[in-house]
């Protein structure tokens, strides 16, 4: 079976993260991880340090199974120089930016997180009630 990628988890220099994977993780026998019921065996955790201090991130490329399944067998970082600016253009350009939240978007964060937050919420009271058995 072709080695894919599992789950990605980024980490600003602000100690923020992003992560994305299954909703549902378990870790099986054997070295074995379940993710929404399906196996993975040999499952590793690889960390990459950005390539130059002075780079952003700009976006992934990889190579997926072009199906319906979305499985992403490789995934590789596009990074990219920072041009220099001065601190009042910087905060001129991030001022201009139209990306900002509103309430709409932070409506749907906010159910996002509280359906996060059932489903691990119902995940430890299976894991309490699986220990009392």
């Amino acid at each position: 079976m072709p080695t894919q990628v599992l789950g990605l988890r980024l980490f600003t220099n602000r100690g923020r993260s992003l992560l994305a994977r299954a909703l549902k993780s378990e870790l099986g026998g054997n070295g074995t991880v379940v993710r929404d019921g399906a196996t993975y065996e040999n499952v590793a955790v690889l960390y990459m340090d950005v390539p130059f201090n002075s780079g952003t991130l700009k976006g992934f490329f990889g190579r997926s199974d072009d199906s319906s399944s979305g499985k992403i067998f490789r995934l590789g970082i596009i990074w990219g120089r920072v041009p220099e600016m001065t601190a009042e253009e910087a905060e001129a350009q991030f001022a201009a930016t139209s990306d900002t939240v509103d309430s709409e978007d932070l409506a749907i964060i906010q159910r996002d997180q509280t359906a996060g937050s059932k489903a691990l919420q119902e995940t430890q009271m299976d894991l309490i009630a699986a220990r009392k058995v």
